[in-house]
């Protein structure tokens, strides 16, 4: 691994494998098959320890953590982040996997599939192709950005870069249950609306309201006194004018005025 982190796999020979080891070349093929295998071995078990960490944090059910496992597995293992983030697979193994590995790489890109709609499930309640393409982005794409810069130059990622991924993390996830909560309401109000209908504006709604308000021929005027006694009695109707008063009751029972700027003629 040192030379690997050190060069990149390419720099990864039998020869210079032999001169790091000081050992003849031939003790390599007692190990190895091949270069092939070498490098192939190297790459699944610097993955699968990887994995391990985002695994347990999605055993968990915390998405955020899983994404915040890149920055702090680096800072432990940095020569095994720069050779697993700043390489690619085919830097490792160019062409067919050694056939030895085959069986072991089909395992993990099945794991890593599995692990994909995990992902979703575990941050979104879904996995359909957004929640994966979702997940994928912060799980994987985002902590890797975040780091990179810094594993190129050797150092261990600061603390920052835990910030950057959290900001972007919380940001994403909210924005889709917006999206989520406006798609809901829309539907919700489908099932209200008859089909052809569309829905009202605030200046149609005035109107309709203009409308019906003119034709009530009387009011109930209810007030409650200091004892918190009801008091009723019909009164005529005001004049109707272009200024509306509108009034939001909030979740403490308050009733706030707030003046509408929208008039129904």
């Amino acid at each position: 691994m040192a030379i690997a982190a050190e060069r990149g796999p390419a720099a990864v020979t039998v020869a210079s494998i032999s001169e790091r080891l000081s050992s003849p070349t031939g003790s390599f093929y007692h190990r190895f098959a091949s270069r092939n295998v070498l490098l192939g071995a190297l790459w699944l078990r610097t993955v699968l320890d990887f994995q391990q960490g985002v695994t347990a944090a999605l055993n968990a059910g915390d998405g955020l953590q899983a994404a915040l496992h890149t920055p702090a597995w680096a800072r432990v293992h940095l020569d095994a982040a720069r050779l697993l983030l700043l390489y690619d697979r085919e830097d490792f193994v160019q062409g067919e996997w050694p056939e030895e590995l085959r069986a072991r790489v089909a395992e993990m890109a099945e794991r890593m599939r599995a692990g994909s709609l995990r992902c979703a499930r575990v941050i979104f309640d879904h996995d359909g192709p957004e929640e994966v393409r979702l997940a994928q982005f912060l799980i994987a794409e985002v902590p890797l950005a975040a780091v990179r810069q810094h594993l190129v130059r050797r150092e261990t990622p600061p603390p920052l870069v835990d910030r950057l991924i959290r900001t972007t993390y919380r940001a994403v996830v909210a924005d889709y249950r917006a999206r989520q909560r406006r798609s809901d309401l829309v539907e919700r109000a489908g099932d209200v609306i008859p089909e052809g209908e569309k829905i009202m504006d605030t200046h149609d709604l005035l109107l309709l309201a203009r409308e019906i308000v003119g034709k009530v021929p009387a009011c109930m005027a209810i007030t409650v006194d200091l004892n918190g006694e009801a008091n009723a009695r019909v009164v005529n109707p005001k004049p109707l004018s272009d200024t509306w008063t509108v009034r939001f009751a909030t979740h403490r029972g308050s009733r706030k005025p707030r003046r509408s700027n929208d008039r129904a003629d």
